[in-house]
């Protein structure tokens, strides 16, 4: 596409019907081509040891270009029930359909709520951690759905998210934040 400038006939320029259309290829590579902020307040527990659904997940408002990647970044509140033992870690990572795109046992983040390592106080219960995770992935599709896994390292030790696990006042609650970006 030329733009002709001219002292003479002032600036010319090629009808946009004739402009090539866009590609990633078009976009030097780590280029963001889109982002998206992504929250939410929702609260959800588990005992379970394995990765589970949270029912929270994120699409981007347009499809992806071909070959782009997919970077992913998180900040939890997560709080846990009080066991009688030490705390047990939590976890979260990231799916996209059916792949665990973080580690397979570690996921994208891990931490405790301990209470400077308390180990025979219910106050436990009351604490709550903020973690961040984040990871980059190639899509199994242009229109990815991404959802966020969690586990517990212990099953007889319930974890919770964005809100203590004793309480759920509104005092007690904060909000998942985080961002989903298209990089070329």
């Amino acid at each position: 596409m030329t733009i002709i400038l001219n002292g003479t006939t002032g600036i010319t320029t090629p009808a946009l019907d004739s402009v090539a259309p866009f590609s990633s290829a078009d976009m030097p590579a780590g280029s963001v081509l889109q982002v998206k902020q992504i929250t939410s307040a929702s609260i959800v527990s588990t005992t379970n040891s394995s990765f589970t659904d949270t029912g929270i997940s994120w699409t981007f408002d347009n499809s992806l270009l071909a070959g782009s990647k997919v970077l992913v970044s998180l900040d939890v509140v997560m709080s846990q029930q009080y066991s009688g033992s030490w705390a047990s870690l939590a976890y979260v990572t990231i799916y996209e359909g059916a792949i665990n795109r973080g580690d397979t046992l570690n996921g994208i983040a891990g931490s405790a709520a301990n209470l400077g390592g308390a180990t025979s106080s219910t106050a436990m219960q009351y604490d709550v951690e903020r973690i961040g995770g984040s990871c980059v992935f190639t899509p199994s599709s242009t229109t990815p759905t991404i959802q966020l896994y969690f586990r517990t390292s212990d099953p007889n030790t319930g974890i919770k998210l964005n809100t203590s696990w004793a309480n759920s006042f509104s005092t007690y609650r904060s909000t998942l934040t985080g961002f989903i970006m298209e990089i070329a």
